[in-house]
């Protein structure tokens, strides 16, 4: 990570630079030359402020997860009922899926990195572990306020994670953004039917 005494400025100027050039190129391709290049700063500049592409890749995997994780706490605050935050939260990740789309390849070469890569699939699994307990907690909520049975929270949390996950695939198979927004509220129409107490 950049040293936190380095402009912020900069720090998002080449970040976005560095997103710029893996969307272009792969990761393995893309050379710190390039990045430079692109940010309009020296090499010399860039190392200042990441010593390597793979201090890239972790502060790109923390700028996507980090509004990820920010979707999820607006949704956990939120009003309504527990069903209502999770759709809150569908549609706030939609929201950023519409600006996160251009980055979608690097974003998917970060799970095939992390099938190779310890470090990346840390990053994934704490993120991935982080959003489930957030999403456990509104279910939980659900069910302490009487709208969600009493089943397993965590487990209900981890399938819907994993419901998201494969529903952002459509993304990947040419789906358009519209509809993949659709399989989103269905899938969890569709998991919470059974989970849901129906209202008198």
């Amino acid at each position: 990570m950049p040293a936190p005494e380095l402009n912020e400025y900069r720090v998002s100027q080449i970040i976005e630079a560095a997103i710029t050039v893996f969307t272009q190129k792969d990761f393995h391709r893309a050379r710190m030359e390039d990045i430079a290049k692109v940010a309009g700063l020296s090499k010399g500049t860039l190392y200042l402020y990441f010593k390597d592409k793979d201090a890239l890749i972790r502060a790109i995997l923390d700028t996507v997860f980090s509004m990820e994780t920010g979707d999820l706490q607006v949704a956990l605050m939120g009003a309504g009922t527990a069903v209502d935050k999770l759709h809150a939260f569908v549609d706030l990740y939609i929201a950023d899926g519409v600006e996160l789309e251009p980055m979608l390849p690097i974003i998917y070469e970060f799970f095939g990195m992390s099938l190779r890569r310890a470090d990346v699939r840390a990053v994934l699994s704490e993120q991935f572990q982080l959003s489930v307990s957030i999403i456990e907690a509104i279910v939980q909520l659900g069910i302490i306020q009487g709208e969600i049975r009493p089943l397993d929270a965590h487990k209900i949390a981890i399938t819907i994670v994993s419901l998201l996950d494969g529903a952002a695939l459509q993304l990947a198979y040419g789906t358009p953004l519209s509809e993949a927004n659709e399989l989103f509220h269905f899938g969890i129409d569709l998991l919470l039917d059974g989970a849901i107490i129906p209202r008198k």
